[in-house]
């Protein structure tokens, strides 16, 4: 192996002040970071409104806006976005309408492409990149014809031999370049991934995201001139690292899980050691990840999106549906608490946002029919949107008016104006799983609160909401707190140390984990079992600091908790740096010459040597190239030559390829 260093310019160090924004699933945070300190000189966090995420942004820097002087914002010289709106669009169903152009896909293959519209034309190349079947140019215009009347606004092209040879790709593109104005995208444009069909899935779920993140750049510019921020804008992307809003708005397929990766970085930055963990406790789901050397460990294969096989890189983000506001329920045959999957608003924060929420719990502890054993013992319900489906129940229609009308209800108040026969028979379940009303109820973020372990909501409300589990349960509220927090740790140390197991390469532990969990909170055992965790884990998300806490005194572990820990992806965001890397294939044909595959297309050399010095000088300029682009401000490139031999005998050997990486990581541009 051989490795060559080339500065493009020297490093600079930043200074100034940057705005990182991480619009995540129940939060956004917004924060100002002094690059010459290293500090948040500033913070703040918002509801995201997820039906136009500008709007819970532009309320994040209202907030943010009176910690501040009045001219701060003009100061800042960078903004860095992560977001949730790529991942959340492609688990829902949004987005744009699609259609993708199959180049050479042969039936065996197609059988495992499920994306509609789709048009499938001729024209084939060997593995080697040589042509087979040549592209007819009047059956590809007749296909793009055929997309455009079907009324798509971004069209995906795929050849499946495109890695090693992208020309048909290209002049498809060309010629929809002249025939509409929709937007094109190729799939060598996006990844060098050989598997064709995880090519296909990416370049059309590439196109889909297309007007959905174009709407939110140009939104999210818009409230930065509201707020007199004039500075480049960055994105995360779903490997940690950042690109400019020009690449992010042509390839926005990488913004997928872009929100965990912020907060992964934003975790790392409070790493002391090289190497160690990162937990983030969202209000969803608790997301877990390895850093090594400051980076986050990423998953080279891609990730599956909706069944979908796509070549997209992202951090290796263990996810387990446990958060602060996951859904506490009484088991109605043991009385103990059982807590998530399943998310709900915490009772604290719909008190903080609407009046009344306390006086409808104080209703519900004097309420004593018989059928609320039937139910759990403090479910309310919020509108989001009308109902659209055409087999509405009349109950369902009177549920969402009521809700809409009126603001939140408690399941009592509700059934009883809209006339339900009983109140565990109210119509909510397809109304809840349709997103048309949301259930707001008890969770681990409102004991912290009743527990005086946590005070940004309502502590009242929390407070009122553990009284009427606590007496379901027939014990003390207190009691019945530590009791839903030890059921929290439980599931916590469980999926912590399985995932520690895998990552360390433990896998044969991973079952002991399990048991080890249930002992540890086992408050009769005789037998103490102590348990050390060697690596670092930092701890980050709004309540980290108090589960921190819970698991010091059951496990010998490190946790750090940082500082500004509850705006952590917006640290992570602004903190991040852009990364790109090239890679060039070089192998042998026909035992008499060489032949370079890149990004650009594939180049005959008849000696090894020059296929070797070209591709090096290649892979600098296109590296180069992508890292000004996605907004490097300085940077080195690091060149990789890697050969492959077959060694059959001590002096028999046979060249097989030679494949040629180029790397820079970098700084942002920032606003001079």
């Amino acid at each position: 192996m051989t490795e060559l260093n080339e500065g493009i310019n020297s490093t600079i160090e930043r200074k100034g002040l940057g705005l990182g924004i991480d619009a995540g699933g129940t939060y956004t945070d917004s924060v100002l970071y002094d690059f010459g300190t290293g500090k948040v000189t500033a913070w703040f966090k918002a509801l995201t409104t997820h039906e136009d995420y500008a709007l819970g942004i532009a309320n994040c820097l209202r907030g943010l806006l009176e910690k501040v002087d009045e001219d701060t914002f003009s100061e800042v010289l960078l903004v860095s976005l992560s977001t949730t709106i790529a991942t959340n669009a492609i688990v829902e169903g949004k987005g744009g309408r699609p259609g993708i152009i199959l180049i050479g896909y042969d039936r065996y293959t197609l059988n495992r492409i499920f994306l509609e519209p789709s048009v499938v034309i001729g024209g084939g190349h060997t593995i080697n990149g040589e042509r087979t079947e040549p592209l007819d140019e009047k059956e590809a215009v007749g296909a793009l014809e055929k997309l455009i009347a079907s009324g798509v606004d971004a069209i995906a092209v795929s050849s499946e031999i495109g890695v090693r040879n992208p020309e048909y790709e290209k002049a498809v593109k060309a010629l929809a370049a002249r025939m509409t104005d929709i937007p094109v995208v190729c799939g060598s444009e996006l990844t060098g991934e050989l598997n064709c069909v995880k090519r296909a899935n990416t370049c059309y779920l590439n196109a889909r995201l297309l007007p959905l993140v174009s709407h939110l750049l140009a939104s999210v510019r818009d409230v930065l001139a509201r707020f007199r921020i004039e500075a480049p804008l960055m994105i995360v992307r779903g490997d940690g690292t950042l690109m400019s809003e020009a690449v992010a708005s042509v390839r926005p397929i990488e913004m997928v899980l872009s929100g965990p990766a912020a907060s992964i970085m934003g975790g790392a930055h409070g790493l002391d050691a090289p190497t160690g963990y990162v937990v983030d406790m969202g209000g969803t789901t608790t997301d877990a990840a390895q850093v090594e050397n400051g980076f986050a460990r990423f998953r080279e294969g891609g990730i599956s999106l909706q069944g979908f096989r796509t070549a997209v890189k992202t951090v290796d983000v263990h996810t387990f549906g446990l958060g602060g506001d996951s859904y506490v329920q009484i088991h109605r045959g043991t009385g103990e608490p059982v807590i998530g999957p399943r998310r709900v608003v915490p009772l604290c924060v719909l008190a903080a946002q609407y009046s009344g929420v306390e006086t409808f719990l104080e209703e519900l502890g004097k309420a004593r029919e018989a059928e609320l054993e039937l139910v759990q013992p403090a479910d309310f319900f919020l509108f989001q949107r009308q109902p659209y489906w055409e087999d509405i129940h009349p109950q369902e229609k009177s549920i969402a008016n009521e809700l809409r009308e009126r603001g939140p209800l408690s399941r009592v108040e509700l059934a009883n104006r809209v006339e339900s026969s009983g109140v565990s028979l109210l119509r909510t379940d397809r109304l809840e799983s349709y997103g048309s009303i949301i259930r707001s109820a008890l969770t681990p973020t409102d004991v912290l609160h009743a527990l005086g372990r946590l005070s940004i909501w309502d502590t009242k409300a929390a407070c009122l909401g553990l009284d009427l589990y606590a007496e379901r349960a027939g014990t003390e509220s207190g009691d019945f707190g530590r009791k839903i927090l030890d059921a929290l740790y439980r599931l916590l140390i469980r999926e912590l140390l399985g995932f520690f197991c895998e990552q360390e390469g433990f896998t044969e532990n991973v079952a002991l984990a399990t048991s080890v969990s249930d002992h540890l909170l086992d408050r009769n055992s005789k037998i103490r079992i102590d348990v050390r965790v060697r690596p670092p884990f930092v701890f980050i998300g709004a309540p980290a600091r108090s589960y921190a806490d819970g698991l010091r005194d059951l496990l010998d572990i490190d946790i750090i908790v940082p500082q500004n820990s509850e705006v952590a992806g917006a640290v992570g965001a602004i903190t991040g740096g852009i990364r790109q890397t090239v890679s060039i294939l070089i192998r042998p044909i026909h035992d008499i010459e060489f032949v370079a595959f890149s990004e650009e297309g594939r180049t005959h050399f008849e000696t090894l040597a020059e296929a070797k010095h070209e591709s090096v000088r290649l892979a600098k300029r296109l590296v180069t190239r992508k890292a000004v682009l996605a907004g490097a401000r300085s940077f080195n490139v690091d060149v990789r030559v890697d050969d492959k031999r077959l060694n059959l005998a001590r002096d028999d050997e046979i060249y097989l390829e030679t494949v040629i990486t180029a790397s820079v990581e970098a700084t942002p541009a920032m606003r001079e």
